[in-house]
């Protein structure tokens, strides 16, 4: 009777133990995999049931979702980034797991443009609360243009021989001292010991677009972004994608019509012996790239690679280069460790040639160097002045390493922790003599939340750097900087309309033994007397972007700048056609930039666009220009020094357009822009009788810029054009080189050139352009004393395999 009496308590206990696991087991759960229209799987693309309970998701790497829930009847909301939310209603049992599939496409009122530079996370480009323009690869491309050239088209952007300027914010310092940062794929990638952009090392392999944000974003990014920023962003495989193009260009320059002042002096042998240059050497004003580019997706394995190589014989003498490039990236997303990808990044180049820097002459002795002003004797000591009128051959050979390991995690709260490192090795030499060997360090942690509930997105992190240079450039001397920051950003958003943000970094700068006293004009307002000063510099930023309706975008915005001088601008001692001496007293420069804009999509059809206007204003404190001076051994020497009562002003305003896609059935791209600058040195007084006197060195007033391209059937067209006026003030000793008042007497009214170019379609994986540029062989320089390409022609073959 007892063994029946515990079956039976067995049995009722195992029968209620199963009602009761039925009883509570309400739970139901969703999978999914969202893509786009392309078939690529979209991550981090939010699925909200209940924003209120916080009943909501993301996607992985793979676009796939999971989320348990209990069991009851829903409204899903799929929301990404530029594309069309979509709301799916479902009646979800217990127990159950209900699979669904999304496709999301692009939102209807605006391009399909994202962007990542203005606030270290995605969002829409109408929803920057910075002017921003975007790059698209596909400019670059079909134009077969370098990095340097490709980013003259983006309006309030100009070169000014190698040194790159927006909106008027920065002169020429022999290619040194940039005011604008330059990222790789988020990573900042100036030269260490001189803060120059060097053009040759940036990837245009595997490019998906260049964002250009203007005016300042220390706070954001630190020192050098003093002007702005420039972020080379490569593209990663889509989902399934194997990727292989090869493309081929070759081509020839003109030379130039020879209508600049003929040179008085015809007993000169260098102008005799001009015909001899190409004769006896055997020289061809001809050049060739090869390109290679691959990006393969192996499952939990993304593969991206790029080779690049250019030869170069140059329009003038001692101006030929050859180039190798090598870069690309690798990540592996972890099976084992959820939300988890390590990967590298690498780039590598290796150039070397010959550096024209002055003219010799006017007519055909601009394709002529001129002497260089000093050598070097072999224990580093500089020689007397050269005798006129002698011939320097001036080489270089330029081998840059960087390796960047980095690190990013998604946590089960969706928080996001990137971890990024760089090792930076360069080595370069000038004149075939002065060397010199820099190693850079550098780190950043960044610590990203989305909190959809609130509205509010935040980064915080922190970056520093060290670096170690080298060489004759500096004496033989070795040069030490350390850099070390904080920085918090807040975006909030309210109504769906208004986004607010606000951030904060604190800098600290050493170079040396040299620790920056920064005045801090806000604790200074708090004292009775005297100014208040820290080693650490403060840095804040704030904007906001209100959508009053669909498509139509309102920004203003405020942030501060600040830049410390360079290793080379302290202690650099070279010539190249003129002297340049140190200055251990440089000061750092600072400064803020304002600006209100108004940003309006347009759509007809399957095409869209941004039209934009902006009016800005920027102010800058200790501004430094390499200026001309009295010196004790070469008499005139430059050197980099602070403006006299510290301050320069630089405002006007903006006009930009950029549209994609198919108008009246035919593809229609363009991108177009009008910039007025006033850059003002507030240190110079009574200008009434000269009232352009004042106007910065190396400025023009005026720039108009605009690449429209269109297509029907297989034959794709594309025509560019570029003005840009006077070039107001340059130091006078200037002057005194051969050539350059002349120069400048003809080009009062600035240079406007046209570009153009066809190119097509063999197959849809076989293209073949042809492509002139400076159609009209203007002669123009965008600085004293060099001017810039003739009229050539290329031809290019692209393959994709």
């Amino acid at each position: 009777m007892n063994r029946i009496n515990n079956v039976v308590i067995i049995t009722l206990i195992v029968t209620i133990s199963l009602l009761s696991t039925n009883l509570f087991a309400q739970d139901g759960t969703i999978t999914g995999t969202i893509i786009d229209t392309e078939g690529e799987a979209l991550f981090a693309t939010n699925v909200i049931i209940d924003a209120v309970k916080g009943q909501a998701t993301q996607t992985d790497f793979d676009g796939k979702y999971s989320l348990t829930i209990p069991a009851g009847h829903y409204f899903i909301l799929y929301s990404y980034i530029g594309k069309e939310n979509k709301i799916e209603e479902v009646h979800l049992v217990a127990g159950e797991t209900k699979n669904i599939n999304i496709t999301l496409e692009t939102t209807e009122t605006e391009l399909g443009i994202v962007t990542v530079t203005g606030g270290k996370y995605e969002k829409k480009f109408g929803e920057e609360v910075v002017s921003m323009e975007v790059l698209p690869s596909n400019i670059i491309e079909n134009s077969a243009s370098q990095a340097d050239e490709a980013l003259t088209k983006v309006p309030g952007y100009t070169k000014i021989g190698k040194n790159a300027s927006i909106r008027g914010g920065s002169g020429f310092a022999g290619g040194a001292s940039s005011r604008v940062l330059v990222l790789v794929d988020d990573m900042p990638s100036l030269s260490a010991e001189n803060g120059a952009i060097n053009f040759a090392n940036l990837p245009i392999e595997n490019l998906q677009q260049v964002e250009i944000i203007k005016g300042a974003s220390s706070a954001i990014y630190g020192s050098s972004a003093l002007n702005g920023i420039i972020n080379f962003r490569t593209a990663w495989p889509k989902k399934g994608e194997i990727y292989s193009r090869v493309t081929l260009s070759g081509g020839y320059y003109q030379r130039y019509d020879g209508n600049l002042i003929k040179s008085k002096n015809t007993s000169d042998k260098r102008l005799q012996n001009i015909d001899n240059w190409q004769s006896e050497e055997n020289h061809l004003p001809l050049f060739g790239n090869i390109t290679y580019e691959h990006r393969q997706k192996l499952k939990k394995i993304d593969l991206v690679f790029g080779a690049h190589y250019r030869n170069d014989q140059g329009f003038r003498k001692n101006n030929e280069l050859q180039r190798v490039r090598l870069n690309g990236k690798i990540r592996h997303i972890s099976k084992k460790i959820e939300g988890l990808t390590v990967g590298l990044g690498w780039n590598g180049t290796w150039e070397g040639g010959a550096d024209f820097f002055m003219w010799s002459g006017t007519d055909s002795l601009t394709s002529i160097p001129s002497a260089t002003l000093v050598r070097f004797n072999e224990d580093g000591s500089p020689n007397p002045p050269l005798l006129p009128n002698v011939d320097q051959r001036t080489t270089y050979i330029n081998r840059f390493i960087a390796l960047n390991p980095f690190i990013h995690y998604y946590d089960k709260k969706e928080n996001k922790h990137s971890l990024k490192f760089r090792y930076y090795n360069n080595y370069n030499t000038n004149f075939g003599y002065e060397s010199l060997v820099t190693n850079h360090f550098y780190g950043d942690y960044t610590f990203s939340r989305e909190m959809e509930k609130l509205g509010i997105n935040l980064i915080a992190g922190a970056a520093g750097y060290y670096t170690h240079t080298k060489g004759k450039t500096f004496n033989d001397e070795a040069h030490t900087a350390i850099n070390a920051g904080a920085f918090v950003q807040v975006d909030k958003k309210f109504f769906k309309k208004l986004t607010i943000s606000a951030g904060l970094r604190l800098e600290f700068n050493q170079i040396d033994d040299k620790i920056p006293d920064n005045e801090i004009p806000l604790f200074s307002l708090l004292k009775d007397s005297g100014n208040f000063y820290s080693p650490v510099k403060p840095l804040f930023r704030v904007g906001l972007n209100y959508e009053p309706t669909p498509g139509t975008f309102i920004r203003a915005s405020y942030g501060e700048g600040h830049r410390v001088p360079t290793i080379s601008e302290l202690y650099v001692f070279t010539a190249r056609g003129a002297t340049v001496v140190p200055n251990p007293n440089l000061l750092p420069e600072s400064g803020w930039s304002a600006e209100i804009g108004i940003k309006q999509a347009v759509k007809k059809g399957k095409w869209q666009g941004y039209f934009d206007v902006a009016g800005f204003i920027t102010e800058y404190r200790n501004y430094i220009e390499f200026l001309p001076g009295k010196h004790a051994i070469y008499g005139i020497a430059f050197s980099a020094q602070n403006l006299e009562n510290e301050k320069a002003r630089i405002s006007g305003f903006e006009l930009s357009a950029l549209g994609q896609g198919e108008l009246f059935n035919i593809p229609l791209n363009f991108l177009a822009g009008y910039t007025f600058t006033s850059p003002i040195d507030l240190s110079i007084k009574n200008t009434k009788t000269l009232p352009q006197k004042n106007v910065l060195n190396y400025r023009s007033l005026h720039s108009v810029k605009a690449d429209i391209e269109a297509s029907y059937k297989k034959f794709t067209l594309g025509f560019a054009t570029l003005y840009n006026s006077h070039m107001i003030n340059m130091p006078d000793i200037q002057n005194n080189f051969p050539g350059i008042s002349e120069h400048r007497d003809m080009d009062e009214n600035g240079y406007l050139l046209f570009d153009s170019r066809v190119r097509f379609d063999i197959t849809k994986k076989i293209k073949v352009s042809a492509i002139v540029k400076n159609m009209f062989n203007e002669q123009y320089s965008t600085r004293p004393g060099m001017l810039e390409n003739p009229r050539y022609y290329t031809l290019q073959y692209q393959q994709i395999f």
